[in-house]
């Protein structure tokens, strides 16, 4: 089970990214990425496993054995993709019309040369 998760788990990555620069403007494509990345990073690799730290720490204060802490705190960080599910589904139903509209936005914004970066009207 432990493989399969470490080989599923990573593919989300690229579709995430590939949305983020579908979805601004073209002069914002760098900028939108490396902050994806930063969040990613500080909040999913560093904050994440930092909290569960701090509950288990704050659980064994309150006189619980470490391990059950420990697996305490695992289980209640799990509360965080019923957030996860609700932001998903909220993105979902306006991803379609932002991409439809991409273009649109860009010119009126004064994107210039969008003729050259290979964005058509279509999409």
């Amino acid at each position: 089970m432990t493989g399969a998760v470490s080989i599923l788990s990573p593919m989300w990555v690229g579709c995430a990214a590939s949305t983020v620069a579908d979805l601004v403007l073209p002069r914002m494509r760098a900028l939108a990425s490396s902050f994806y990345i930063l969040m990613n990073t500080f909040v999913g690799l560093a904050l994440g496993p930092y909290t569960i730290g701090r509950v288990s720490d704050a659980l064994v204060a309150g006189g619980a054995s470490p391990e059950d802490a420990l697996r305490s705190a695992m289980l209640s960080a799990l509360g965080i993709f019923a957030l996860v599910t609700a932001a998903l589904l909220a993105a979902a139903r306006h991803v379609a019309e932002d991409e439809r509209t991409r273009v649109d936005r860009a010119r009126a914004a004064g994107e210039p040369g969008l003729e050259h970066a290979g964005v058509s009207a279509a999409g």
